[in-house]
């Protein structure tokens, strides 16, 4: 537990980061996704708030997630703790299946990237994932966006997850780069299509 001497020197240490992210010029957010179990996730959200992208990504969160705000750290108080992020929310749609790490982490990050890039006009910077715990039960991914760009309500992306179970997840919301790209696993990799998992990805394969 911090003292409260020790408060208040991480408190100023905050208020001058803030004063540095008034003056930087090019906005970046960074959305971090986190499964803890079936319907137990959280969703962080750390940045500068420009072009109105917090309530934007709060209404999106709240209505397409169903997630519940459980701190705003913009509105710390001086005799609170300092947050972790800017916004923290609790995460129910988090799904997971079986023993072998099946997840819909994949589907959502595309969920949250189209919102993003293809609505808002972020750019993708940068997604980065991987398994923590004691025994990689706890599921991150930290997806960062950078300023908005008008040609990005143009630009798809797809997900592709090579998984060591031996199963490849595709996600992505262009058909006609999905098809080239389903044919392109068959030949390439011996892949085979496996039906039933549209609540984790788009397509599944073996």
């Amino acid at each position: 537990e911090l003292s409260a001497q020790q408060s208040v020197r991480h408190h100023t240490r905050l208020d001058k980061l803030k004063e540095l992210d008034a003056a930087t010029k090019v906005p970046f957010i960074l959305v971090e996704l986190r499964g803890c179990g079936h319907r137990d996730g959280y969703v962080e959200v750390c940045g500068k708030d420009e072009y109105g992208v917090y309530m934007a990504l709060d209404h999106w969160l709240e209505n397409t997630w169903k997630c519940k705000l459980l701190e705003d750290g913009g509105k710390v108080k001086k005799d609170q703790p300092v947050p972790f992020c800017d916004r923290f929310y609790r995460w129910e749609e988090f799904l997971t299946e079986g023993s072998d790490g099946t997840s819909n982490m994949g589907l959502a990050t595309m969920q949250l990237v189209d919102f993003m890039c293809n609505t808002l006009c972020w750019t993708l910077g940068v997604i980065n994932g991987g398994n923590v715990g004691q025994n990689g039960e706890f599921r991150e991914q930290q997806v960062i966006f950078k300023a908005p760009h008008p040609m990005n309500m143009v630009a798809s992306h797809i997900m592709v997850e090579l998984r060591s179970a031996g199963y490849i997840e595709v996600c992505g919301t262009d058909r006609k780069e999905l098809d080239v790209l389903h044919f392109h696993l068959i030949e390439e990799y011996g892949a085979t299509p496996v039906p039933g998992h549209e609540k984790f990805c788009h397509r599944f394969y073996k």
